[in-house]
């Protein structure tokens, strides 16, 4: 043995390879230190979708809760994790009704990270000074679930949503991208395909494209609202229109 340890040591490459086979193995620390996080920034929501769990009230009985994402809290957190890059805001509530979320976006805008609402806002109430930090502090994407392209298909599953009032916010956010000369954020409007409402699904996707956003159609979870695929009797064929979404 101790002739083999000297004839290592002798050779630099054999002494190198000798050195690393017998170091030990550092951990993986990367998934310690993610570059992305998802907060909730509200479990709140002031719609009642019949669906959905926080309108059945079953995250106000969970570990969750309803609560806001308080300022402070978010500083705490970012001021002691300086290797997150982008943060996820969206969750079970509605982003926007946060009375502290415009002092949020300020401040991951100074701490130069990205923040998304990937998993869906529904635009419903939106204050000015809002619609404009959006741009102002460049939010990087921004997903609208609006599941109709008028009030009276929109409101059988957004119950208490006013569809009119959504767009409107819409043409207001783009009237503040103009202004600062922002692509930020970047919009899509996501459609979730139900039987009472697949008639309007090219009416909706012409007016995304007029609002400049992206247009992503997904079948609904609950069987009892999705709208019916290729093959179920009784059923049109909608593959093609949904192929820019994932059927979940």
């Amino acid at each position: 043995m101790s002739l083999m340890r000297d004839f290592f040591r002798k050779i630099p490459l054999a002494r190198q390879v000798y050195h690393r086979q017998r170091a030990p193995k550092v951990p993986d620390i990367s998934l310690a230190f993610p570059k992305m996080i998802r907060l909730e920034a509200s479990s709140y929501c002031q719609l009642k979708c019949p669906s959905c769990p926080t309108a059945q009230g079953d995250i106000h009985r969970s570990l969750v809760g309803s609560k806001f994402l308080k300022f402070e809290t978010f500083k705490r957190l970012v001021d002691g994790a300086d290797w997150v890059k982008e943060i996820e805001l969206s969750n079970w509530g509605e982003i926007f009704l946060n009375p502290e979320l415009v002092s949020i976006f300020n401040y991951a805008y100074k701490k130069q990270i990205s923040l998304v609402a990937y998993n869906g806002v529904n635009f419903n109430t939106v204050k000015d000074e809002a619609l404009e930090a959006l741009v102002k502090y460049r939010v990087k994407a921004l997903t609208c679930s609006i599941d109709g392209a008028s009030q009276e298909t929109y409101v059988k599953y957004r119950v208490r949503g006013n569809f009119d009032q959504v767009i409107a916010n819409l043409r207001r956010l783009n009237e503040f991208k103009k202004a600062y000369k922002s692509e930020f954020p970047r919009l899509t409007w996501q459609f979730v395909l139900f039987e009472h409402n697949k008639h309007e699904l090219e009416k909706a996707r012409a007016l995304a494209h007029e609002l400049g956003m992206e247009f992503y159609t997904k079948v609904s979870w609950d069987d009892s609202l999705a709208a019916k695929v290729d093959g179920e009797p009784g059923s049109e064929p909608i593959s093609e229109k949904v192929s820019e979404g994932v059927l979940q």
